[in-house]
């Protein structure tokens, strides 16, 4: 009984692995082809981001949503235990345009210090801001990174200008400052122009 046993968890175990393994590369081939990899980062995320805004509207690896279903801060959650602290941003590559990206990369989000998937918990560095992509800039690709800290991140030792200034943000280079390592979970996807923003008071791009 107990060799059978054995040989049961054994085959599980291996069955989960596998699965596992699927799922990252997976992530790792979307990031792949959408070159967020590498032009945002290194290394893809080891697991997938759930990212679910108003309407049910998801983010799945590159598809593309409208600005006016992502204006508002969305619902994230991903794989935690108690004890871990998170960074989640959200970035826009192709400021202004995916063929000249020369102030690549919007901040769009960062939040520090996260318990686990609880975002009011977290240090609000740059406040949730939607896609404005503008006219005839084409696609833009917008990604969620969670990274799992090794300790807590004192918010009054960043620089000013990381709370004033969402240009030229580098998720890979903050992550590097502060021994993030590799992302642990994202998701992405794309954005044009489509005119819901020329009826608001006020404009800014990306």
């Amino acid at each position: 009984m107990q060799s059978h046993f054995s040989g049961c968890w054994w085959i599980l175990f291996l069955s989960c692995a596998s699965a596992v393994q699927g799922v990252n590369q997976n992530v790792a081939e979307r990031f792949s082809k959408g070159e967020v990899v590498p032009d945002l980062v290194d290394k893809a995320p080891q697991e997938g981001l759930m990212v679910t805004y108003t309407k049910g509207k998801e983010v799945n690896f590159g598809n593309e949503l409208k600005p006016e279903d992502t204006e508002h801060q969305p619902n994230v959650a991903w794989l935690s235990r108690d004890s871990d602290l998170f960074t989640i941003s959200m970035s826009d590559l192709d400021v202004p345009n995916r063929e000249n990206p020369v102030t690549r990369s919007i901040n769009h989000w960062l939040v520090i210090n996260v318990k686990k998937n609880d975002l009011s918990s977290g240090d609000v560095i740059q406040s949730y801001r939607g896609p404005h992509p503008p006219k005839g800039s084409g696609l833009h690709r917008y990604v969620q990174l969670v990274y799992k800290q090794t300790g807590r991140i004192d918010k009054n030792s960043l620089p000013g200008a990381l709370f004033s200034d969402r240009r030229k943000f580098s998720i890979k280079n903050f992550a590097k400052e502060h021994n993030l390592g590799d992302p642990f979970a994202g998701n992405y996807y794309v954005a044009q122009y489509d005119g819901f923003f020329d009826r608001l008071p006020t404009n800014s791009s990306a």
